[in-house]
């Protein structure tokens, strides 16, 4: 496939997982609008998107919170073994920060809500097909109001600048092979430098990382 600016690049495979069928089918004509994207497959429960996952190896899954049989966050957890390299987008009604921070516990590096569907269903989707994270406006904001209060006695300055720099870069959605050939040093320093910050400001994820980094302002969600 050609962009519009003469560059190739890879048509990615999603995959949409809802139970209402009119939802589904307003998802599928929005993502086959844009050449960039293909739908391999819709699922309507749990258990049949983990079958056509298995048989269309899909490189985004677009997932409901709510579905029948299987809820949304145990699929996810499921889709991480089936297709580990699939990046998740939950696409939902919920904004409680506890569901919020249950879907980045289980691997889902964007999160958008229903109501901003038209407009932010096609910016998540081409933020992942970079491996870039993606979360609706509405969503960062509860997160991080959520994050001020748990970690409201963290002070940035105990990280060293090496130390801020991974961060930063983990924030913004780079792997720790990707932050190596950037800096000019080996996977395993940056895992060195990357496991001591988070020890120092408490986080147990990448996605509390990138709050981390949110909150004082090294990046903006």
């Amino acid at each position: 496939m050609i962009s519009h600016d003469g560059q190739a690049y890879e048509t990615k495979k999603v995959m949409v997982v809802d139970d209402h069928l009119i939802v589904r089918r307003g998802i599928i004509s929005m993502i086959t609008d844009d050449p960039a994207f293909t739908v391999c497959g819709e699922a309507d429960d749990g258990p049949q998107a983990l079958d056509l996952a298995r048989e269309t190896r899909p490189d985004i899954v677009v997932l409901d919170i709510s579905l029948p049989r299987i809820g949304g966050i145990d699929v996810a957890v499921q889709l991480r073994r089936i297709v580990p390299e699939a990046e998740i987008l939950f696409l939902t009604v919920h904004d409680n920060e506890g569901i919020v921070s249950d879907a980045l516990r289980v691997g889902a590096r964007a999160y958008v809500l229903k109501s901003e569907c038209d407009d932010k269903l096609m910016e998540a989707l081409r933020a992942l097909a970079r491996h870039q994270p993606y979360f609706a406006a509405h969503v960062s904001e509860r997160l991080l109001e959520s994050y001020l209060n748990t970690h409201a006695s963290f002070d940035p300055v105990q990280l060293s600048p090496r130390e801020r720099q991974v961060v930063t870069l983990v924030a913004e959605g780079n792997s720790n092979k990707v932050i190596a050939s950037m800096l000019g040093v080996s996977v395993k320093t940056i895992e060195t430098h990357r496991s001591s910050a988070m020890r120092k400001v408490g986080a147990k994820s990448s996605a509390d990382l990138a709050l981390y980094a949110a909150r004082h302002r090294m990046v903006q969600l």
